[in-house]
């Protein structure tokens, strides 16, 4: 049976007790999502996963790319008019969340903070663990795909010693 980084993630959140992660770091979201368009200076793009749905958020220069490369993800725009803490309010109290996992060693203490005002009565508890586990045990189709992906660089670096 395969599982997925999402089917993962949801078993770590109820392992630990928590009713959603909220996702900031670039290599969490290309893992979870399959999508590398994301920069890794700008802030441009984070998840909130929950038990049974998944929401990314992004800014609108990135709007097209979200729906044409990431399925399965209710996309949420975040602008100035509607910046990422009120979205996440708005879904925090729609999935009556009391406990959210976050990547503490990601947000700054401005994000942090921001986000905390927001919350109202869900609690913000620091998971970098989590975020970490899903990416660190490769399932078995994982393992494949490094794989294959290292063979096809052997090929290509075999061919490139013959053109030089």
């Amino acid at each position: 049976m395969k599982t997925t980084p999402l089917a993962k993630l949801r078993m770590l959140l109820k392992k630990h007790h928590l009713d959603a992660f909220f996702i900031s770091s670039v290599p969490s979201i290309t893992y979870l999502t399959r999508f590398s368009g994301f920069d890794n200076e700008d802030r441009n793009a984070f998840l909130l996963i929950t038990k049974t749905k998944q929401y990314i958020f992004t800014h609108g220069i990135y709007k097209k790319a979200a729906q044409t490369h990431i399925k399965n993800f209710t996309l949420v725009d975040i602008a100035r008019e509607q910046p990422l803490s009120q979205s996440l309010h708005t879904l925090i109290q729609k999935h009556q969340l009391k406990k959210l996992g976050f990547e503490g060693y990601d947000l700054t203490y401005n994000e942090y903070t921001s986000l905390a005002k927001k919350t109202g009565t869900c609690i913000l508890i620091p998971a970098d663990h989590i975020a970490d586990e899903i990416r660190i045990k490769k399932s078995p189709e994982e393992i494949r795909a490094i794989e294959k992906a290292c063979m096809l660089g052997d090929t290509a670096f075999t061919y490139l010693l013959t053109k030089i």
